[in-house]
C-alpha cells in the first residue's frame, strides 16, 4: 500500500480527512500517533491499517457510495414499498451512528495520547497495546459493520434498476 503522503493517495487522504470532518488539529494529532505506530514495525501488526481503514474505507468511502447510489435512484425511490424505505432510513441512521463512533474513537485516542495515559506518548509498544485493548473491537468489528449495512441498502436499491 502507498503512504498517505504519496501523490497517488490523494483520494484516500480526502476520504480519511473527511471522516474526521477536515479538522486540521485532529488530522495533525492522529497523524503523529499513526506515525509513531507505523514506525514500530515490531509491535504494530495491522493496527495502523485497522485505524486508517476504519476511517477511510468504512466510515467514509462506503458511506459516500451508499449516498451516491441513493442519489442515482432518487427519482424511483417512491416505487419502493414503505417497509423498504423505512429499512433504508434505519440503516443509513445506523451508518451515521457508526461514523460518530469512529469520530468519538479518534477523539478518545487523541485524548489518551495527550494525557499520556499509561505512558503511551513516549512508548510505542504501550501506545499500540493501549489502542488494541481499548479500541481494537471498535476498529476491527463495530465500524466495519458499515460494510454489511451498506450492502443491505444496496441490495434494496438494486431492485429499482
Amino acid at each position: 500500500t502507498k503512504a498517505y503522503n504519496n501523490p497517488d493517495s490523494q483520494c484516500n487522504r480526502r476520504q480519511f480527512y473527511s471522516s474526521i470532518n477536515y479538522d486540521e488539529e485532529k488530522i495533525r494529532q492522529l497523524g503523529m500517533i499513526l506515525n509513531q505506530i507505523t514506525a514500530d514495525t515490531t509491535n504494530r501488526g495491522q493496527l495502523h491499517i485497522d485505524i486508517t481503514n476504519a476511517g477511510r474505507a468504512y466510515s467514509q468511502f462506503l458511506f459516500e457510495r451508499v449516498i451516491d447510489k441513493t442519489k442515482e435512484v432518487q427519482e424511483k425511490l417512491n416505487l419502493l414499498p414503505l417497509k423498504d424505505l423505512k429499512k433504508i432510513t434505519i440503516k443509513i441512521d445506523a451508518i451515521i451512528k457508526l461514523k460518530l463512533l469512529w469520530q468519538n474513537t479518534v477523539d478518545n485516542i487523541i485524548n489518551d495520547y495527550n494525557n499520556d495515559t499509561n505512558g503511551i506518548k513516549t512508548d510505542s509498544q504501550k501506545l499500540i497495546e493501549h489502542i488494541k485493548e481499548k479500541y481494537g473491537k471498535i476498529l476491527k468489528q463495530k465500524i466495519p459493520r458499515i460494510g454489511i449495512i451498506a450492502s443491505e441498502i444496496n441490495k434494496i436499491l438494486k431492485t429499482l434498476k
